[in-house]
C-alpha cells in the first residue's frame, strides 16, 4: 500500500484528476488488517465516493471516470509548484523544475530547483501518516515474531 500511495501522491502533487481505487481487500483482511476507507480517504481526497470493493464496480466505469477529480496535494510542494505557475504553465512540468529537471526547465528558460529530495521526503512522511492512521494492524503478543524472526510490531 505505502509503494502505490507514494505514487499516487505524485500524481495527486501535479494536480491531474484520478480515482483511486482500493484493492486487495480480501488479502489485507486475511492478514488481519482493518483499512479505515474514509480515512484513507480524506487523507488524499481523490475521486469522490467510497472507492469500489470487490464485486462492487469497476474503477475504469465511464461513472467513476467522471468523479475523478485533482486530489489534495502535498503542502509544502503545492506551495513550491504554485510560485512556479507564473513561469511554467503547466502543474506537472513545475512539478518537474522543482525537483530538478534540466531539460523541462530549459524548455521553459528557467534554471531547475534541486528539491527533489525534499519533495521525496515530503511525500515519504505522508504517505508513513496515512498508513499510520487508516490502517491498524493486529496486535501480537509480546515475544511472538514473525516469519522473518522480527518481533512483530502492532498500530
Amino acid at each position: 500500500m505505502e509503494r502505490d500511495l507514494f505514487l499516487t501522491l505524485q500524481v495527486i502533487d501535479m494536480g491531474i484528476p484520478l480515482i483511486v481505487a482500493l484493492n486487495f481487500c480480501d488479502e489485507a483482511e486475511a492478514l488481519g488488517l482493518t483499512i479505515d476507507v474514509p480515512r484513507l480517504e480524506e487523507a488524499s481526497r481523490p475521486g469522490s465516493g467510497e472507492p469500489p470493493r470487490p464485486g462492487q464496480g469497476n474503477p475504469r466505469s465511464p461513472s467513476a471516470i467522471e468523479r475523478a477529480r485533482p486530489g489534495r496535494a502535498t503542502k509544502e510542494v503545492e506551495e513550491r509548484v504554485v510560485s512556479l505557475l507564473d513561469r511554467i504553465d503547466s502543474r506537472p512540468e513545475a512539478l518537474l523544475v522543482l525537483e530538478g529537471d534540466e531539460v523541462v526547465a530549459a524548455r521553459h528558460g528557467v534554471e531547475p530547483l534541486a528539491e527533489r529530495e525534499r519533495v521525496y521526503l515530503l511525500r515519504r512522511e505522508r504517505v508513513n501518516r496515512i498508513v499510520e492512521d487508516a490502517v491498524q494492524r493486529p496486535a501480537r503478543r509480546a515475544g511472538s515474531a514473525t516469519s522473518s524472526g522480527v518481533s512483530a510490531w502492532s498500530r
